[in-house]
């Protein structure tokens, strides 16, 4: 019988040998574990592919939400080509891992699937079990069976040899004992001698039990290794067939394995080593004194300075603009209304249908236009006034104090004093201390002024343009909504 060989298992207890009835069963069931190995592998890609383009949709979000934060103009210059260059570094890495991803399930993961239909082949009927590891299992034990036969009845006549050994030895043992124990009445010494000699006859029977038993034994043992090179031959035979089936998976694996290594290593890409090459371009372009010189040409010392100088007062030329209150439509575009000339009239001189006369605007955008006269204080009542639209000078009239208050304008008659007049205006309620984000420096009267910092009021809610009024240093004005938050 062939031994056990030194081959420890997980749990510290020797192995026993390939060579040991059905201890076949470990080379068979490594055909599952090959088909089981190669789900485990392909749950193992998929995980990672899904890891991959997680990465690579984090990294083009970051990448656009920073190339957004760069539209709002807050870095300038040349500044700028840094920022810009670390988001199109990571929209590259986001594409190349996006490739990453889609190499590992379009090609790799489809082609592992692929193999391990074709490398094994599971029974149609229930409980199913893979072919291969079925047919190998029928193999090992045709292989075998043979000898575990012959093995069989050598264990059974080795086991009645021992038993027979075990028999001689005890009858020996109590024949022993008898001799050397004399003493007792002479009938007592007769009674043992009988006895004695009935243990002698068993005993001689025993030694020839050993003799037949130790005969079957031996022929038991010589027929089962005259079957042995047989055995020992096929059981080979089998086994490398099992050998040869997964060598083909090994070698499968240790090809896709490196599939792997080139699908995941992204630095040797041609895009990802010029991504950087392009980044560190971007860093050394950035000129501190080329931005510093931009900003005091654009927004500084180095802007042309245009003091105040003094001007006639000339009515030929009168600019109505778009406000940045909700109380103007959209759609109203600047209208400049020129040669303007206040008519003041005696009450004589004006005819009834030019007390509801308007005024009529000539607008770019579209048709005629007109609009509620805005010069209430230069007519003598509010129901006697009138303006004309002409190239010519001024006509003389007679200055004549109005009589009655001006109608209360609706939101869409305000003129610009009325609008700055609500800007500007402050009733002393209190605000909501809020606090300036970026710089900001008004830029019509109506508007206040700060820098990032600043703590200040807001009075109202923004409109539907962004405006928010708010107090500062105890002036009243507006402010873009955006450029504050409260505290």
């Amino acid at each position: 019988m062939v031994g056990s060989v030194d081959t420890d298992s997980p749990n510290g207890l020797p192995l026993a040998s390939f060579w040991e009835c059905r201890e076949y069963q470990r080379t068979v069931k490594r055909v599952e574990s090959g088909y089981k190995l190669c789900n485990e592998l392909s749950l193992m890609i998929q995980e990672r592919a899904e890891l991959e383009k997680a990465y690579s949709v984090n990294l083009k979000r970051w990448s656009a939400r920073w190339l957004s934060f760069l539209d709002s103009g807050l870095e300038y210059g040349t500044g700028a080509l840094a920022w810009k260059g670390l988001c199109r570094e990571a929209e590259t890495i986001s594409n190349a891992h996006q490739s990453v991803r889609n190499l590992l399930i379009d090609e790799i993961q489809t082609g592992l699937k692929h193999w391990q239909k074709e490398h094994f082949h599971k029974t149609p009927l229930p409980p199913q079990t893979l072919k291969e590891s079925k047919l190998f299992e029928q193999d090992f034990e045709q292989a075998q069976k043979p000898w575990a036969k012959r093995l069989k009845k050598m264990t059974q006549c080795k086991k009645d040899f021992h038993q027979a050994c075990k028999m001689e030895r005890s009858l020996q043992v109590q024949v022993q004992n008898a001799k050397t124990d004399p003493s007792g009445t002479p009938e007592q010494q007769a009674d043992e001698d009988r006895k004695l000699k009935k243990i002698q006859e068993k005993l001689k029977k025993a030694e020839k039990e050993v003799e037949r038993a130790q005969f079957v034994y031996n022929n038991a043992l010589d027929d089962l290794r005259s079957e042995s090179p047989r055995y020992l031959e096929e059981m080979t035979k089998v086994f490398n067939r099992t050998q040869d089936f997964e060598r083909e998976r090994l070698v499968y694996f240790k090809d896709l394995f490196s599939n792997l290594h080139k699908a995941l290593d992204v630095t040797q890409r041609t895009d990802f080593k010029a991504v950087y090459s392009e980044l560190e371009q971007s860093i050394a372009q950035c000129n501190i004194e080329v931005d510093l010189a931009w900003w005091s040409t654009h927004h500084g010392v180095d802007m042309p300075a245009v003091l105040p100088e003094f001007e006639e007062y000339s009515p030929e030329l009168t600019t109505i603009s778009n406000k940045k209150r909700s109380q103007i439509s959209e759609t109203n575009t600047g209208i400049t209304l020129t040669g303007i000339t206040p008519v003041i009239s005696s009450p004589a001189q004006i005819s009834p249908d030019k007390h509801s006369e308007p005024l009529v605007k000539k607008s770019t955008n579209g048709p005629q236009t007109t609009l509620p006269t805005p010069f209430d204080d230069f007519s003598p009542t509010s129901d006697n006034k009138s303006f004309e639209q002409t190239t010519e000078p001024p006509r003389s009239a007679l200055p004549v104090a109005p009589s009655t208050a001006p109608e209360v304008p609706t939101a869409d008659e305000l003129s610009d004093a009325d609008y700055y007049a609500s800007a500007t205006y402050d009733d002393g309620r209190p605000g909501v201390p809020v606090r300036a984000l970026y710089d900001y420096t008004s830029q019509e009267d109506d508007e206040l002024t700060f820098v990032a910092g600043d703590i200040f009021e807001k009075l109202e809610d923004a409109d539907d343009q962004g405006w928010c009024k708010g107090r500062k240093d105890g002036r009243a004005g507006l402010y873009p909504a955006n450029y504050a938050e409260p505290i």
